[in-house]
Formats: structure tokens, C-alpha cells, sequence
């Protein structure tokens, strides 16, 4: 039994890992943040496996979750395409393992808020400087990789896409900062500094669907 409790253990402080360095990897594209998830779903598969944690399969949000996934399925295989719509359909579950396994590590680590923040104000502040270094300067700031068109993209990737990488994270980064710090003056000066470089870039990015976010 302890044995399994160590073993259990050590998977969900691994596991946590996974999910600190995703911000990170969606700098570079979707491969590695995509390949992360996934291990991040089989390694929660693992704990669930060695232990009794049942509250994490049987809740409404995993009902609901199934419902959706084989609507999505059903909805596939009547389209005019089923193949190709069955391609970005199949493993959509890798989702609700990745939120499951957000939520066990929220629940066995106290520290987890606080070290995701970490990760991902580090991140954001990467896409954020390379954002501004490529508009007044025309290339990255951290790579060579040269710059494809006049709009701005990711970092470590060619994607065209920096103005969703940021506007999609930066309601998690505010999230994070009301969770685990006190509120204050201080922290609506931070925030409300961070939200004018934030919307400043997405409109730099030309990203339209990015700036309505």
C-alpha cells in the first residue's frame, strides 16, 4: 500500500511537470504542447489505475464531457467528409483526461497554482518581448528563424498566431495572479499594466478574431 501511495506519488509530481512547461511549448508550435498533453492524459490513466480516486471519473463534468465527445463523433461520421472530420474528432478525449488531470494535481499539490503561474508569467512575458522586438525590429528576439510576412509570429515558430497565443492565456495569467496573491493597488497596477501591453501587441498582430477576444 505505501508502496502504491510512493508510486502514486512521484507520478502526480511528474505529472504536475508536464502541465508546468505547456505555456512554454506552445511557443515553439503545437507538437510538443500536444505531445505533452497526451502524456500528461496516459500518466493521469496511471494514477487513476493504481488508486481509488473515483470522484474523478464519476462527477457531472465527465458525464457531460462523454456526451459532448460522442456528439462530436456522431456529428463527424454524418458530414460530408467523415474522414477528415474524424481526424481532428477522434481524440478529442485527450482534453477531458488533460482537465481531469489539471484537477487532481490542484487537489494532491498545494504548491501547483503558484509554480503554474510561475511557468506561465515566464512564458507570457517571452511571447510579449519577442511580440514588440519583432514589430519595431522585424526579426526574433531570442531565434534567427526568419520572419515569413508583416504580421507577427510565435517566438520559436513561423505560426502566425502570436495574437491568439496571447489573447487566449492572458484571462488564465489574471486568474492566477487574483488566486494566489492578495488583491491590492498593487496587483491592479500590474495587471492593469500587463492588459495595455497585451492589447497593445494583439492589435500589432493584425489578428482580428484575436483582438475581438
Amino acid at each position: 500500500m505505501n508502496n502504491n501511495y510512493y508510486l502514486r506519488f512521484q507520478s502526480g509530481d511528474v505529472l504536475g511537470y508536464f502541465i508546468y512547461l505547456i505555456p512554454l511549448l506552445l511557443l515553439t508550435g503545437s507538437f510538443l504542447p500536444d505531445l505533452f498533453l497526451s502524456i500528461s492524459g496516459l500518466i493521469f490513466i496511471y494514477i487513476l489505475y493504481t488508486s481509488n480516486e473515483k470522484k474523478y471519473l464519476f462527477n457531472k463534468f465527465t458525464f457531460l464531457f462523454v456526451i459532448f465527445y460522442f456528439y462530436l463523433i456522431f456529428s463527424s461520421l454524418i458530414s460530408e467528409h467523415p474522414d477528415f472530420s474524424l481526424r481532428s474528432t477522434t481524440f478529442y478525449f485527450r482534453y477531458g483526461l488533460f482537465s481531469l488531470a489539471v484537477w487532481y494535481v490542484i487537489d494532491n499539490n498545494p504548491n501547483f497554482l503558484r509554480n503554474f503561474l510561475i511557468f506561465l508569467a515566464f512564458a507570457f512575458l517571452i511571447a510579449i518581448l519577442d511580440g514588440y522586438y519583432q514589430f519595431y525590429n522585424g526579426s526574433h528576439l531570442f531565434t534567427t528563424t526568419p520572419l515569413i510576412a508583416d504580421r507577427l509570429s510565435l517566438p520559436f515558430n513561423q505560426k502566425l498566431v502570436l495574437g491568439a497565443y496571447i489573447s487566449r492565456l492572458f484571462p488564465l495569467l489574471l486568474a492566477l495572479l487574483l488566486l494566489v496573491f492578495k488583491p491590492g493597488r498593487k496587483l491592479y497596477l500590474i495587471i492593469g499594466i500587463i492588459l495595455i501591453f497585451t492589447d497593445t501587441l494583439v492589435y500589432l498582430s493584425g489578428e482580428r478574431t484575436a483582438l475581438g477576444l
